[in-house]
C-alpha cells in the first residue's frame, strides 16, 4: 500500500483478512497519519519542496463531489514517486498563487518550462508563482477545442435536416435547391464556432507554439490526475480527505 495507489480491500482474496480492519490498522498505527493530521492544513494544502523540478505541470483534478483540487507535478518523475510537488484546495489563482509561493523564490525562479491546458486560472498561477518560466499550452487540449467545434457545427446541421425533413420534406429540397441556384453560402451561421476557436489559437499563438521548443504537452498531469481518478474509484468516493491527500503524498510525493 505504501508505493502503489490501491486500497486495503485489495488484500482480501489474496490474504484472507478483513480489508476494513487492515485499513483501520494501517491508518491509525502503521502509516503516521495521526502525526501528520496534527497539521491544521493538511486537507487544503500539502507542498514538498525537494520534488521540484525544472519542467512541471499543473492541473486541477476533483478529488471528492464538488472539490477540486490544483496539483502541481514534476514531469520528470514520470507519475511515480517524487512526482508531486504540491496539492491544494481549490483552483482560484490568488488562493492557489499564495499557498505555492511558500516554495522559496530561489527555487521557483529555476522553473524552465510549465505546462498546463487552456485554463486563464492556471495560466495566472504559473504566470505570478513561476516569472522566469517558459508556458507551454498543451496541444492535445487545442486539438479538441477544434473537434468539439466541428462536432457542434455537424450537431447544428444535424438537427436543422432532421426538423426541416420531419416537418417539410418536400418544402426542404425546394429550398436546399434555391440556395444553391443562388449561390448563398449554406454554412455561414454554424461558422462561429470555427472563428471563435481561432480567435483564441490566435490570441495565445506563442504558448501554444511552445510546444514545439522541446515537444512537451501535459500528459503528465493528465496521467497523474488519472491515477488518482482511480484510486478515488476503487474506494467509491472519498470520506476521509485527510486520509486520502495523505496517502497520495506517501506515493506520488
Amino acid at each position: 500500500m505504501e508505493p502503489l495507489p490501491i486500497t486495503a480491500r485489495s488484500f482480501e482474496k489474496d490474504y484472507h483478512i478483513n480489508g476494513d480492519t487492515f485499513e483501520r490498522s494501517y491508518k491509525e498505527k502503521i502509516s503516521g497519519f495521526k502525526i501528520r493530521e496534527a497539521e491544521d492544513h493538511a486537507e487544503d494544502w500539502v507542498i514538498i519542496p525537494k520534488n521540484m523540478g525544472t519542467h512541471l505541470s499543473i492541473d486541477g483534478t476533483c478529488l471528492s463531489t464538488g472539490e477540486v483540487y490544483t496539483i502541481l507535478s514534476n514531469k520528470e518523475a514520470h507519475g511515480r514517486k517524487g512526482c508531486l510537488v504540491a496539492i491544494v484546495k481549490g483552483t482560484k489563482a490568488k488562493e492557489v498563487t499564495s499557498i505555492q509561493k511558500k516554495i522559496p523564490e530561489v527555487v521557483r525562479l529555476q522553473v524552465e518550462e510549465v505546462r498546463l491546458d487552456f485554463s486563464d486560472s492556471m495560466h495566472q498561477i504559473v504566470s505570478a508563482c513561476f516569472p522566469k518560466a517558459m508556458i507551454t499550452l498543451d496541444r492535445f487540449h487545442h486539438q479538441q477545442f477544434c473537434l468539439e467545434a466541428l462536432q457542434e457545427i455537424r450537431i447544428g446541421h444535424r438537427r436543422e435536416v432532421m426538423t426541416e425533413v420531419a416537418n417539410a420534406r418536400d418544402d426542404f429540397r425546394a429550398m436546399i435547391k434555391d440556395l444553391i441556384k443562388s449561390g448563398k453560402p449554406l454554412v455561414d451561421a454554424e461558422g462561429k464556432p470555427i472563428r471563435s476557436n481561432a480567435a483564441a489559437m490566435y490570441d495565445r499563438e506563442d504558448e501554444i507554439l511552445n510546444y514545439f521548443v522541446n515537444r512537451s504537452t501535459n500528459a503528465s498531469a493528465e496521467s497523474l490526475n488519472a491515477k488518482i481518478k482511480d484510486f478515488r474509484a476503487q474506494l467509491r468516493g472519498v470520506i476521509d480527505k485527510k486520509f486520502f491527500i495523505f496517502r497520495l503524498v506517501k506515493i506520488f510525493g
